[in-house]
């Protein structure tokens, strides 16, 4: 609604950092942080296992990453790179559920 629009991971990460040595990795370990904190934050105050979660997350123009929204077991998605991102992420976590009831 303030002018924002949806844009893949890499093309967001490659114009915002160009050619500035040190940005780009600095995206990512803000990106790693909060795909590490937010599914073990949301699974422990909700005492759910959630297993698979999106997360739409916006960049301002400091660099700073912003939480737009977080979903849990996401039913579709228009892009086909995403679907089939999203389908191998299920069969992983199948696969690991599988295993640690066994």
């Amino acid at each position: 609604s303030n002018g924002g629009k949806a844009e893949s991971y890499e093309n967001v990460i490659n114009d915002f950092s160009g050619n500035c040595e040190g940005v780009k990795p600095e995206l990512e370990k803000q990106l790693r942080h909060i795909s590490t904190i937010v599914p073990w934050l949301l699974e422990k105050e909700l005492d759910l296992a959630l297993g698979i979660l999106t997360l739409d997350i916006g960049l301002d123009k400091s660099g700073k990453m912003w939480i737009i929204e977080v979903n849990s077991k996401p039913g579709s998605f228009d892009e086909d790179s995403i679907r089939k991102h999203h389908l191998k992420n299920l069969i992983d976590y199948f696969i690991y559920a599988a295993r640690r009831n066994n």
